[in-house]
């Protein structure tokens, strides 16, 4: 379960006599699955003292063997598989608020140290970097000019229990990372940002008619002044 990526390049066009030949290139990211449904096995136990931990000999039944993976956790505490539960974050099949928020919120605050210590293949941290920003391009077509979110596009009906839920779980791990693009409303859509600068927000932005007392911005951009594009309210 995971991604595969299509390219499609196409060459030597002409669209008329004498022109430049020219040259097509598309890529797509596809959502993969095997074509068995994914089975999971778990066996929990209590070990007393010079107790064994044995595998039922039929554990591997039916399964192929090129695509099994086992984690063995002990503990002391109640059993919270989290290289299960991020492997499962990644297979998430569907692009709706809820799902894109959750299959990217790992991506956020897991690095490479970690995933090599859970044992979890994954992307180089660029790679992942990437499916961060384009989770949260997705998650921004499905803003409201009220700031809320639908659930597959703005145009849905407002999800307020997943807005003030994962979404805002996300917003917190973002702003981390964000510090220099917090910025504090001075009037209207102005806003103090850091280093001294002055920003507006962008008038494409949802939230230009409807800003907060804090916003984040993935981005300043200069151009006839400072604009900060991409927002959303702290």
């Amino acid at each position: 379960m995971g991604s595969g990526d299509i390219d499609l390049v196409v060459g030597g066009i002409r669209l008329e006599e004498g022109a430049d030949r020219l040259q097509i290139k598309r890529h797509w990211s596809l959502g993969t699955r095997p074509a068995y449904p994914a089975v999971t096995r778990q066996w929990r136990m209590s070990l007393e003292p010079g107790k064994v931990l044995e595998i039922p000999a039929d554990a591997l039944k039916h399964l192929l063997p090129d695509t099994v993976s086992a984690d063995l956790t002990l503990t002391d505490q109640p059993p919270i598989s989290v290289a299960e539960h991020i492997r499962e974050l990644y297979a998430y099949p569907y692009g709706c608020l809820e799902q894109t928020t959750s299959g990217i919120y790992p991506q956020v605050l897991i690095n490479n140290e970690m995933l090599k210590q859970l044992k979890i293949a994954s992307q180089s941290a660029e790679q992942r970097h990437k499916k961060v920003q384009k989770g949260i391009d997705r998650l921004m077509t499905m803003q409201k000019p009220n700031g809320g979110f639908g659930l597959w596009s703005n145009s849905s009906p407002e999800e307020l229990d997943i807005k003030s839920g994962r979404y805002a779980d996300l917003h917190k791990s973002i702003l981390s990372g964000f510090l220099s693009n917090i910025a504090l409303k001075k009037k209207n859509q102005i806003y103090q940002a850091a280093h001294n600068r002055s920003a507006m927000i962008f008038p494409g932005s949802g939230l230009f008619k409807n800003p907060s007392q804090w916003i984040v911005s993935a981005e300043m951009v200069e151009t006839s002044r400072v604009f900060a594009r991409t927002v959303a309210n702290i």
